[in-house]
């Protein structure tokens, strides 16, 4: 069970690290007219979701590793793969956003399109994150 409690902490960390970045840029997106976002900030990115996505996996092994009378019923065990599921999908989207925002910068292109869809990636990307946390909740809660 540290192993699980650890792994949300560090996600969870990790996450408020890469919400501050996302903000970040988006207001400077804002106040440069459609730029804003430079080498450096798609550097810190990938570095961020290569964390996360290591956050994600670590959570995922330890998911695993709940005994199966702690779990409770498959429904609730379903619940928490399907929501870890769809955060490891949102990454990918986010890792395609950051790429073309890096083709955009390369190219001297407009990145505001790009930024709403990070944003709006990462949005679904944090909702889905809340969701595995309350069914492990759920579940440590339980047990």
């Amino acid at each position: 069970m540290e192993d699980l409690e650890r792994s949300i902490e560090e996600l969870q960390n990790t996450l408020d690290r890469a919400k501050k970045l996302v903000n970040r840029i988006k207001l400077e997106n804002s106040s440069w007219i459609s730029l804003g976002v430079n080498n450096e900030d798609v550097k810190n990115a990938m570095g961020l979701l290569k964390e996360i996505e290591g956050n994600l996996a670590s959570l995922s092994d330890a998911v695993v590793k709940i005994p199966s009378e702690m779990a409770g019923d498959e429904q609730k065990t379903a619940l928490l793969n399907d929501g870890i599921s769809l955060a490891f999908s949102d990454l990918s989207a986010i890792y395609n956003d950051v790429k073309h925002i890096r083709r955009e910068i390369e190219s001297g292109g407009e990145q505001r399109r790009n930024i709403k869809h990070l944003d709006a990636h990462f949005m679904l990307f944090e909702n889905h994150c809340l969701q595995v946390k309350k069914h492990l909740d759920t579940i440590l809660v339980a047990s």
